[in-house]
């Protein structure tokens, strides 16, 4: 398995401690990162997720995600041709 695609689900339970699936996430993206597995997701995820995490977790952890986080995905820009 070279990439495994990066929801918003999986990334908010992931920041989020009081998530019932947190320390679920945290195992699998950990295991993911032991076996350097490329995070791969789309532009409308992260938008997604930076609105999900300030609405929950507030604004400096939107910052925290997107200066120490969101770096490690690679993002495919949602252009108009793919969301038909």
């Amino acid at each position: 398995m070279n990439a495994v695609f990066a929801d918003t689900s999986g990334l908010l339970a992931l920041l989020n401690t009081t998530d019932d699936n947190h320390a679920r996430a945290e195992r699998a993206f950990g295991n993911l990162r032991v076996r350097q597995v490329s995070l791969v997701s789309t532009s409308y995820v992260l938008v997604e997720t930076y609105a999900l995490v300030g609405r929950r977790l507030g604004l400096d952890a939107v910052r925290s995600f997107r200066a120490d986080f969101a770096p490690l995905i690679d993002v495919v820009w949602v252009e108009p041709y793919l969301s038909l």
